[in-house]
């Protein structure tokens, strides 16, 4: 299992477009292989994400084929600066589904 950390400043004004789009493009990317995501806010007003993948290939692919896709585009339109995109290897899960 394979998980990509993200963290980004956005642009004041379009969290709520952020957050909307940032949906959409999870949507697109679990018929893609994605295993699920989930966005969070930190206290600094940053946002991060944590998404899943089953490895590195399935993932590349993924982005690759929707590289393109407009809701990809307003996405990244949101964001005034990307702080991390970090991989890493899952070495145990304990997690329990709400």
């Amino acid at each position: 299992m394979l998980a990509t950390f993200f963290e980004w400043t956005i642009h004041p004004g379009r969290e709520d477009e952020f957050v909307s789009t940032w949906g959409e493009g999870t949507k697109l990317l679990l018929k893609e292989g994605s295993l699920g995501s989930a966005l969070f806010r930190a206290g600094n007003g940053r946002f991060s994400a944590l998404a899943r993948w089953p490895n590195a290939v399935t993932r590349d692919a993924a982005f690759e084929c929707l590289r393109d896709h407009k809701t990809f585009a307003r996405m990244h339109e949101c964001v005034t600066e990307t702080h991390r995109r970090d991989d890493a290897e899952e070495i145990s899960n304990m997690w329990r589904v709400a």
